[in-house]
């Protein structure tokens, strides 16, 4: 079940307790693949490595600093930018009760929107 590469790590163990937490991880992949335009993880077995040796590459400094220069293009309030990168970022904790909610990944979206002038939005 899902992508390779983008699945949870739950997915990965068989935990018959995943939740939509699995799939705020795959739009952590995808937001990092987005924002940088490189793949967060190669394959499942990149996923599983980062899940048990916690974190061994340091892709969560990555992401946190990908996703914080990308929004040096948005005009925030400091605590804004700190609550929306905090909230990015954890979509890739390990653990699926340490990734945000649904509703504030949406105001998180919601505020970044809001941000970008009416004539440049597609």
């Amino acid at each position: 079940m899902g992508t390779p590469g983008y699945r949870g790590p739950e997915l990965l163990t068989g935990d018959p307790t995943f939740s939509n937490k699995s799939d705020i991880w795959g739009l952590g992949c995808i937001i990092f693949e987005l924002v940088t335009g490189v793949a967060l993880f190669e394959s499942d077995y990149t996923v599983f490595e980062y899940a048990h040796a916690r974190d061994p590459k340091g892709l969560l400094a990555r992401f946190q600093d990908a996703i914080v220069q990308y929004l040096t293009g948005f005009t925030l309030l400091d605590a804004d930018r700190e609550w929306i990168v905090a909230r990015l970022v954890s979509t890739i904790s390990i653990e699926q009760t340490d990734r945000p909610p649904a509703s504030e990944l949406k105001g998180a979206f919601f505020t970044l929107l809001a941000l970008i002038p009416s004539n440049q939005r597609r």
